[in-house]
């Protein structure tokens, strides 16, 4: 059996994950120093257990070693999976970044205001988003309105715990769909974030999103991860 090597030390951890998963990566993403317990590696992999609501693992690599303990994780997809017992597959997710100082130029997103107007929209076209209104991770909301005044396109940047700023919760009305909109207000976000001294950007989308991946590829993020949840029964 391979050898493993185990640390407590954050700034090691992310080394590490840096080593096997490149620059930028979801270690640096989603596993903040407050919560982190330990990483663990081995010749090829490494995975890092933090403490939330639950029991968290992040595993990068073909082969990272995963915690019997651990009630959610998630591992590249291109790991072998066929020995993780009692672990039933949630989602799979990409991972996108980008650097905002490609858009230094750029025209930036105007601030969004009007929380019940955001909230309305995103129930009607993006019922699914992953933050809304009154969330304390919000940075700044941005729109597009049409020439009547009516909101067509939202946004959001938000700051994860690990420090992260991340686009959030874009949504494009229906029947405006197609038009390069979002593409547009994503672009203008990554510029107004450039000038916020946000250095650079991430993004998480199922994978089964394709419409949303092509947008975000268009503004120019970078695929540096895919991934699938796990948890346990």
């Amino acid at each position: 059996m391979e050898k493993l090597i185990e640390s407590t030390d954050y700034a090691l951890a992310q080394k590490w994950a840096i080593e096997v998963a490149g620059d930028p990566n979801q270690a640096q993403m989603i596993i903040p120093e407050e919560g982190f317990i330990k990483a663990v590696r081995n010749s090829n992999s490494v995975s890092l257990t933090r403490v939330d609501e639950k029991l968290f693992g992040l595993g990068l690599g073909i082969n990272p070693p995963i915690d019997p303990d651990w009630e959610r994780f998630t591992v590249e997809r291109k790991a072998d999976t066929s020995s993780y017992l009692h672990a039933l597959p949630l989602l799979d997710l990409d991972i996108y970044s980008i650097e905002t100082q490609l858009f230094a130029d750029s025209k930036i997103a105007e601030n969004l205001e009007g929380d019940q107007e955001i909230s309305d929209f995103l129930t009607a076209y993006a019922p699914n988003s992953s933050v809304w209104p009154g969330n304390p991770e919000v940075v700044f909301w941005a729109g597009t309105r049409n020439e009547s005044g009516k909101l067509i396109v939202v946004g959001a940047v938000t700051m994860w715990e690990s420090g992260q700023k991340v686009i959030s919760s874009v949504g494009t009305a229906e029947h405006e769909r197609g038009k390069g909109l979002a593409t547009k207000l994503v672009s203008e976000m990554v510029a107004k974030s450039n000038k916020l001294g946000f250095t650079r950007l991430g993004l998480a989308v199922r994978a089964d999103n394709i419409a949303a991946k092509k947008v975000y590829e268009k503004v120019g993020f970078v695929l540096c991860g895919e991934f699938t949840i796990f948890e346990r029964d």
